[in-house]
């Protein structure tokens, strides 16, 4: 008899491992880039500066929170009509923190400042003026007219309260008629411009024109500093504009020295 044939061996097929029956998750969506906020213009750094600077002074100079970070971000829109780009408070805040950066750096030169921002940022630097009325008194000769001394302090002391100023020129002398009131009035006036002692009215009439006297003069300075800082600046921008033309001339001058030398 013929040898049977031997049966084929059993083909084993490899058992996916547990990883591989499991489905792959689906690969994460691309994150999406926040788009990068629009570069300020010069309207909207003028409201910046101009709204943080009421906001800073109210509070005596102190830190701002957030919520007054977001009060600046409204005021500057509410002063640009509500035009796009809105601004946030954390970006009103990282602005202001440039911009002080950069009025430091130009506080160090030795010349005018060309910045524009410079004369705002000078001013928030330093802070509000100092208002007030307690200017020095110049004793005149003794008035004749002064009957006691304990009265003329009453007066002085009364008339420091602006409420009794007010009531005073409202009600007026009800015993008088208002002919005779303007008439002494004038005649206090005249004693006082003549450098007699002045009554309590005429000196605080002179401490009112004093205080207004000093505050035009301080404002008349601050327009002369920002004439001549904007005269310098344009002389600055001048001097620019020629040493950029001269290097353009130096640069065709020697192209043409070139040319004509290889020709």
């Amino acid at each position: 008899m013929a040898p049977e044939p031997a049966s084929p061996e059993p083909v084993v097929l490899p058992v996916p491992s547990q990883s591989e029956q499991q489905p792959r998750p689906p690969p994460p969506p691309p994150s999406e880039k926040r788009p990068s906020p629009s570069p300020w213009s010069d309207t909207e750094t003028v409201h910046l500066i101009d709204a943080y600077q009421e906001k800073w002074f109210s509070v005596n100079r102190g830190p701002l929170k957030s919520s007054q970070w977001d009060e600046i971000a409204a005021s500057v829109s509410a002063r640009r009509g509500g035009a796009a780009p809105t601004r946030t408070g954390t970006q009103c805040r990282h602005k202001l923190e440039k911009l002080r950066k950069r009025y430091r750096t130009e506080k160090q030169l030795t010349v005018p400042s060309p910045w524009p921002y410079f004369h705002r940022m000078d001013l928030l630097a330093r802070g509000p003026l100092p208002i007030s009325a307690a200017h020095p008194m110049i004793d005149g000769p003794d008035d004749p007219d002064s009957d006691d001394d304990d009265d003329e302090d009453e007066d002085v002391s009364n008339t420091r309260s602006v409420d009794y100023i007010l009531r005073t020129a409202a009600s007026g002398d009800r015993t008088s008629r208002p002919g005779v009131l303007v008439n002494s009035m004038v005649q206090k006036r005249r004693r006082l411009d003549g450098g007699g002692s002045a009554t309590p009215m005429g000196r605080l009439a002179s401490v009112v024109r004093s205080f207004g006297e000093g505050f035009v003069r301080v404002e008349r300075e601050r327009l002369e500093m920002m004439r001549e800082a904007e005269k310098d600046r344009m002389a600055m921008e001048t001097e620019k504009t020629r040493m950029i033309l001269d290097s353009f001339r130096q640069i065709g001058d020697a192209l043409t020295f070139g040319l004509a030398k290889r020709g």
